[in-house]
């Protein structure tokens, strides 16, 4: 399995959450609003290792099975390559899960069902009712 990939569509994932945000205007909501600028040039950042990732998921050429543990000699290459140990399946499952939990959550519930405002301090107070927490 090209594990390249997954960790592309993860990177892309979180680059495209926060410029979703922004856009709906609901990233102050998540982070502080000093650190918005930050957080939107992550995006960049992202994207560009998700380009990464797919590149050398793209590059990826499969070896001869000459290794006990991952099918590749490595006493008789003097070339430069990449090939990783894979993860057992379960556990590759709970480690992306990881990753997948938080994006899920971004994209589908809603930042309104929080109802929050922040008060001059920068911090939020949950709204209930009639009544309003200053």
């Amino acid at each position: 399995m090209n594990h390249n990939w997954i960790r592309a569509g993860f990177l892309a994932g979180f680059a495209f959450l926060i410029i979703y945000l922004d856009r709906l205007g609901q990233l102050p909501l998540y982070i502080a609003p000093r650190m918005e600028l930050y957080v939107k040039l992550s995006a960049i950042v992202l994207n560009a290792a998700a380009i990464h990732q797919a590149m050398l998921a793209m590059q990826r050429k499969p070896h001869a099975a000459d290794c006990e543990e991952c099918g590749h000699d490595h006493h008789h290459h003097d070339h430069d390559h990449d090939h990783d140990h894979s993860m057992s399946p379960l556990k590759s499952l709970f480690v992306y899960g990881l990753f997948l939990l938080p994006l899920l959550l971004g994209f589908l519930l809603p930042a309104a069902a929080q109802e929050h405002e922040v008060n001059s301090g920068g911090i939020p107070h949950l709204h209930s009712g009639s009544h309003e927490v200053k």
